[in-house]
């Protein structure tokens, strides 16, 4: 499973602090260098949706955002094209002790999952789906923002890149959308990556806050409830499913020790 860090070029002090920390650890790498957008976003998307996105932030694009989005964008395209999963990371993440021993559990479970989460889920909900001595996989119920790193599948790229076509939402929040996209997320416990005192100075963002009108915030008060029910009832269709799936997959087992034993 190849890694892939996005960073600025000029980030000198950046990519050395990741770089390091991976090579300490033995983890090849390849640097996505970040895209610095101004006004050519039409070459990475078909159009920009300000009002959906002032709907789903309450505030206003950046060009940084728009980069941001089109660096991971980039990624899927190359995860899609190579067909494998791909490790992405933000360059101003700080990775475990154990995170590269740990990849190859991650390369384990990416092609059932899809999607799994490097960093933590404090601020989500999660149920578990797999639980081993050292680390657990959990279904993401309520996703927190952050695209500081994760493990993708060809699959899942292909949704995100379907999903992709207009500019609605910074990258983490499409993401956590995922009532939308239709691709159920998942995190790994404990975390493999966190934010590093680099991160409070953001290199590809600068957020700016509009003034919200009172017809603004009517509109996004009942955009959450909207969300609250869309995402309830993907949590809910999700874990019949996987009783369902985990039903079969112990009717399998049980067949197959049976027929194991007999020979």
């Amino acid at each position: 499973m190849r890694t892939f860090v996005i960073s600025l070029p000029e980030s000198i002090e950046r990519r050395a602090r990741i770089e390091q920390q991976l090579a300490s650890q033995d983890v090849p790498f390849s640097f996505y260098d970040a895209i610095n957008l101004n006004n050519e976003r039409n070459h990475y998307f078909h159009h920009c949706d300000e009002q959906r996105f002032l709907l789903n932030t309450g505030r206003t694009p950046t060009a940084g955002e728009l980069g941001c989005f089109a660096s991971h964008l980039m990624l899927w395209r190359t995860c899609r094209l190579l067909d494998v999963p791909i490790l992405v990371l933000e360059d101003d993440a700080d990775i475990a002790d154990d995170f590269g021993r740990t990849l190859p559990f991650v390369e384990r479970y990416i092609k059932r999952f899809g999607f799994i989460r490097l960093q933590d889920n404090d601020k989500g909900g999660e149920r578990n789906v797999i639980r081993q001595q050292q680390r657990h996989i959990n279904f993401c119920t309520r996703y927190p923002h952050g695209s500081l790193g994760y493990a993708i599948s060809p699959e899942v790229a292909h949704a995100f890149i379907e999903h992709s076509e207009i500019f609605r939402a910074p990258v983490d929040v499409f993401i956590k959308r995922y009532w939308e996209h239709g691709q159920a997320l998942f995190s790994i416990a404990p975390a493999l990556a966190s934010t590093s005192e680099l991160s409070r100075h953001s290199t590809i963002v600068e957020r700016q806050h509009a003034t919200r009108s009172l017809t603004l915030k009517s509109q996004r008060w009942w955009q959450k409830r909207l969300d609250f029910v869309a995402r309830a009832k993907f949590n809910v269709n999700w874990l019949r499913s996987e009783r369902k799936r985990a039903a079969l997959r112990m009717t399998r087992r049980i067949r197959l020790a049976g027929f194991r034993s007999q020979n």
